[in-house]
Parts: C-alpha cells; sequence; structure tokens
C-alpha cells in the first residue's frame, strides 16, 4: 500500500469541508473549539471562517452568560451558521405517496405538500416529479434564488455516487441515472439516496436531541429496513444495499417476498404490507373482528383502520400485530447483538402507541445480551407523513452544502 500525496489547494479545500462540519454539527461553537477538534492552528481557522462570515454564510453570536464570566477580557463570540443563507428541496417516491419539502440551512421546514404515488413507468415517473417540483417551488415565490440543491429519496439499491437506480420495486425504474435526468429538466443540481439512509442522515443532521454513535435507524412503512451510521458516517456498502434487513430470511417456512422473491424473508413477516395480507386473510377465513365494523370491504382495509382495531384490543389485529412487533424485536435484539450500536432510532407508525413500544423494548430486552437500558438509548419517533422528503434535503445540505468545495466563495 502506497501512500498519497497531496498538495496546498487540496489540503485548504479540505479544511474548508471540515471546519463547516465541525460548525454545523456542533453550533454555535467557538474558534478554539474548532480549533482543537480539528487539530488545526487558531489562525487557520480565524482565516476560513472570516471568508464565510463576510459571505453571509456564518454569523457570530454572544456566549452564554455562564461562558463569558469564564474568559476575561474581550467578551468571547461563537459562530452558527445562517439558517436561512440557502435553501433545499426534498422529494420521497414513496410507495404510499409523493412528497415535497422545502427547508432551511437548518431542516426548518419552509413549506410541504403531497402528491398521488409516482406512476411505475420510468419517464412517466420522471415528467411528473420534474414537474411536481417545479409547481411545488412555484408555491414559495423567491425560494429559487436561495435553492441550492434537491435530494430525492425512494427504496432500493441506490448509487448516491453515480446517481443511479440499480434495483427499485417498480422495475421500470431499474438502472436509469435518475439524478442526471432529473437534474436535466428541472436545472438544479440533484443527489438521489436510498430513503431509510435518507432519514438517518437527516436525524443525525438536525435532531441535536439524538446523539450516539453506532446509531441504528430502523424503519418500518409498506418494507422495512435499517441504516447504520458509524463514526459519523452513514454505511452503503460495496453495492449500495446496506440495511435491506428486511430481505434476511426469518421464517424458511413463511411466506414468500413479493419484493425479492425469496421465501420468509423478515419484510413479507413484519412490514405493513404483511401485516395488512395477513388480516385480510384472517378475514376471508371467517374469523370474528372489530374490522369489519370499520371497514366492511377486506380489501380496501388501511393501515390506519388496522391499527385503530390493534388499540381496541381486536383479536384479529392483536394476533397478527403484536407478532410482527416481536419480530421486529427479535430482529433489532439481533442487529444490536451484532453491531452494539448506542442509539437505536424506531420510525414506524407501529410504535406510536405505548404498549407497541413497551412489547418491542420487552423483546429487545429479553434477547439483547448483556443489555442494559442505561447502555443504550432507544428512541421512537413520532409518525412524521414528511420524514423521507425531510431525510431528502439532509442529504442535499451534506452534498451541496457541508461539502461543497466552493460554498464559501
Amino acid at each position: 500500500m502506497s501512500e498519497k500525496g497531496s498538495n496546498l489547494s487540496v489540503v485548504k479545500q479540505r479544511n474548508s469541508q471540515l471546519i463547516r462540519e465541525i460548525i454545523y454539527e456542533n453550533g454555535p461553537v467557538f474558534r478554539t473549539d474548532i480549533a482543537q477538534k480539528l487539530f488545526l492552528s487558531l489562525p487557520t481557522i480565524t482565516t476560513n471562517v472570516a471568508r464565510l462570515v463576510t459571505a453571509g454564510v456564518l454569523y457570530e453570536l454572544p456566549a452564554p452568560e455562564e461562558e463569558d464570566a469564564k474568559q476575561p477580557g474581550r467578551p468571547p463570540v461563537m459562530l452558527d451558521f445562517v439558517p436561512d443563507y440557502a435553501y433545499f428541496a426534498g422529494v420521497e417516491l414513496g410507495p404510499y405517496k409523493t412528497s415535497y419539502v422545502l427547508t432551511d440551512l437548518r431542516g426548518k421546514v419552509l413549506a410541504n405538500s403531497e402528491q398521488a404515488t409516482a406512476d411505475p413507468d420510468y419517464d412517466t415517473m420522471l415528467e411528473q416529479v420534474s414537474g411536481g417540483i417545479r409547481d411545488f417551488l412555484a408555491q414559495t415565490p423567491g425560494c429559487e434564488k436561495k435553492l441550492r440543491g434537491v435530494g430525492v429519496c425512494l427504496p432500493g439499491f441506490i448509487n448516491i455516487q453515480r446517481g443511479y437506480i440499480h434495483n427499485n420495486l417498480r422495475r421500470s425504474w431499474n438502472n436509469h441515472h435518475l439524478a442526471a435526468d432529473l437534474q436535466a429538466r428541472i436545472r438544479l443540481p440533484v443527489l438521489i439516496e436510498n430513503n431509510i439512509r435518507a432519514r438517518a442522515i437527516g436525524c443525525k443532521l438536525f435532531r441535536k436531541d439524538i446523539s450516539g454513535d453506532p446509531m441504528l435507524y430502523y424503519f418500518v412503512s409498506y418494507g422495512l429496513g435499517c441504516a447504520l451510521i458509524v463514526d459519523g458516517k452513514i454505511l452503503r456498502g460495496a453495492s449500495a444495499g446496506a440495511g435491506e434487513v428486511g430481505h434476511m430470511v426469518w421464517d424458511p417456512d413463511g411466506p414468500v417476498c413479493e419484493v425479492c422473491g425469496n421465501q420468509g424473508c423478515l419484510d413479507a413477516v413484519a412490514s405493513e404490507s404483511a401485516i395488512l395480507r395477513q388480516c385480510k386473510q384472517l378475514l376471508a377465513a371467517g374469523m370474528p373482528s372489530l374490522l369489519r365494523e370499520l371497514c366492511p370491504d377486506p380489501e380496501a382495509l388501511s393501515f390506519t383502520d388496522l391499527l385503530n382495531a390493534y388499540e381496541f384490543g381486536d383479536k384479529v389485529a392483536s394476533i397478527v400485530v403484536s407478532k410482527a412487533i416481536r419480530s421486529i424485536g427479535l430482529s433489532v435484539a439481533n442487529l444490536a447483538n451484532f453491531i452494539s450500536p448506542k442509539t437505536i432510532v424506531i420510525d414506524s407508525r407501529l410504535f406510536t402507541s405505548p404498549s407497541s413500544q413497551n412489547l418491542v423494548q420487552r423483546t429487545m430486552e429479553q434477547n439483547v445480551f448483556g443489555y442494559d437500558c442505561k447502555d443504550i438509548q432507544l428512541v421512537f419517533l413520532p409518525h412524521d407523513p414528511f420524514g423521507g422528503a425531510i431525510g431528502g434535503t439532509a442529504t442535499a445540505i451534506r452534498k451541496f452544502f457541508i461539502e461543497a468545495p466552493d460554498m464559501d466563495e
């Protein structure tokens, strides 16, 4: 293995990126703290941040009184980004709908919108989404001047470097360079990412109340998966398929998965689509249930109907949902045993009630080796229908702002 050389311009560019990252993750922050975290000289920090302050990217603010009292002489000041210096748009091409969000630099939602699920035909979808982005941005006059990029997230194997869809449930979308195709139509920088990884990135960037590394971000929707953040970086894997825990075989004698074609994978047992399918089968078999009152037509049964029945103690809903929750709890426990995470974030409509949260936590406690609630931070996120699109803005902020080589010019 040979060492790679470097030149001064590359070093300066890398230092600038690292400084922006430290300020973004820790701001408001002192110049001295930035220098200590990066092992850089204070003059290097001062030179870099001075350009950002002059350009209106950063602003200075007084230190808290307790910090001011510690340091004699000139009152210390802290640095942070000006939130409305730049805007970013996020899009989630989800299985239930297409969501659009506009945020500022710190993830504050400025506007949002929902449209029908994107068409399964790639070319039709491309026209829908490009038109949807233009229409959505038109609802916020003046945002174009500050708009720096668009982050699009969707399920499947998504190659972020190439902007390429390697594998998605909607087969017509596969083997297309969505980022480049969309960018050509809307004339804005576009980045694409897996939807669960985008949510995890959004959690890391926007939620200062959630910390800890390694972090597991477990998401359950139409399908399920788990993103992993280690040393502050998202794991994508060699084929951009890291996190597809939904397609680990769970029950070799279980149902065939409609996505991967394998028998008994977790997706076919514990996802929202699997839960709905199992309930419909029990109703078709004649099992009495409150679900018949909530929805006389079993084929029209929604996941919201099912959750309401579960909360009322309905037998059919309880059988199916409780089994799915235990399966999810076991899979999280298996991941925890393998990864030993500091934080586990669970994002799912399944866990909006204390009863479902308690059940999955008990399952984990019984199956995580050496489990101690003080060692693992378990976080249940409230359901946010725009969570994926917000994650899309987070990926765009990281790519087009934090890691951008010329953002300070």
